[in-house]
């Protein structure tokens, strides 16, 4: 472990910077648990208070101290992140891995197509939709939220993946199979296509103006608008590595396609995910921040950079308001740009 750590950061000062940074703002987030609740109650007699010394980055309209809620407001955003990206990787990665591989010849029985809607809509339903409290119920808490929603993937994953056992494994062999042509490739690269041609913002927009104001809904939101990214990396990836010798030599001699995928195919694609992930977290973030800067997606009251910042609007003069949620705003993207260039440099040798 030591030595991939070693090999990775060696002559690579973009990503070594980038990591320290990021390293830092996580840790400032974790310093909550060793403040006294009193840090983060507001101070009704210091309204808009200038840098002090009991308020050492000064105070918001509501007497909230920005550095208490600097240090909350992060993370709230890390978390937003962080669940947006692991909910794009669901969906973009298998889409681009089974874009690549089946291209438009793959087929399927018309009642192996139902089950699998069947499954996907009882996924859906277990693993979100009758959990909704308990998720709710944890959006207190970043960790606790983390923790639910992604048993709540978990779940969701394993209902599906019983669904395809069922499908393929019993369905399959019955006499009255039809197999039907699906164009997935292109089906897949057309939804892409479509949900990028439309405005993201303005989409994002639109969807938290009808739904309740939640953290849960901002993550899918996010999740369900910038996988796209994520789908035509590792498409396009996959579509090269696919195309290698070695690959057409494994297919001739019997190798199973799972096997392709998950020993050959994806040692080519993660290195280039790790790159583009972190360029779609840094995306998420500027997302997340945008929205509560104009008051949409988390309920009113939660505490993000972007709220800080938005607090701004109404007090020109009071520039620590401005000032240090935007420094530590820059800084935390900064640190993810770096890292995502380091990475490209490492994995990508014309770049070095």
């Amino acid at each position: 472990m030591n030595k991939i750590l070693e090999n990775l950061f060696r002559k690579n000062s973009s990503l070594s910077w980038g990591a320290g940074i990021l390293l830092a703002i996580v840790l400032l987030s974790f310093i909550s648990v060793l403040l006294p609740e009193t840090f983060f109650e507001n101070d009704w007699g210091a309204l808009l208070q200038s840098p002090s010394t009991n308020h050492l980055l000064g105070t918001g309209s509501r007497g909230n101290d920005i550095a208490a809620g600097i240090i909350s407001g992060l993370k709230i955003s890390l978390t937003v992140a962080l669940l947006s990206v692991i909910f794009a990787t669901l969906i973009g990665l298998p889409s681009g891995l089974i874009a690549a591989t089946f291209g438009n010849k793959g087929k399927a029985g018309i009642k192996q197509l139902i089950f699998f809607f069947i499954f996907l809509v009882l996924a859906w339903f277990y693993a979100f939709y009758l959990r909704r409290f308990e998720i709710a119920d944890a959006s207190s808490d970043s960790f606790s939220m983390i923790s639910e929603i992604l048993f709540s993937f978990f779940l969701f994953i394993v209902i599906l993946m019983i669904g395809y056992f069922f499908a393929a494994k019993i369905l399959s062999p019955l006499k009255n199979f039809i197999p039907v042509q699906l164009p997935i490739d292109t089906l897949l690269s057309t939804l892409a296509d479509i949900i990028t041609s439309f405005p993201l913002l303005m989409i994002i927009l639109t969807l938290t103006a009808i739904a309740k104001p939640s953290l849960w809904l901002v993550v899918v939101i996010i999740g369900c608008t910038t996988w796209t990214g994520i789908f035509r990396v590792v498409r396009s990836v996959a579509l090269q590595t696919l195309q290698l010798d070695f690959i057409t030599a494994a297919k001739a001699m019997g190798m199973k396609t799972r096997t392709i995928i998950l020993k050959h195919v994806m040692s080519s694609v993660l290195p280039m995910l790790f790159v583009h992930l972190a360029f779609t977290f840094s995306a998420a973030i500027v997302l997340e921040s945008a929205l509560t800067f104009l008051g949409a997606g988390l309920p009113v009251g939660t505490v993000t950079l972007g709220s800080l910042l938005s607090d701004a609007k109404s007090n020109f003069t009071a520039w620590w308001l401005v000032l240090f949620p935007g420094v530590v705003l820059f800084l935390l993207l900064l640190s993810l740009q770096l890292i995502a260039s380091g990475l490209q440099k490492k994995f990508n040798p014309r770049l070095r």
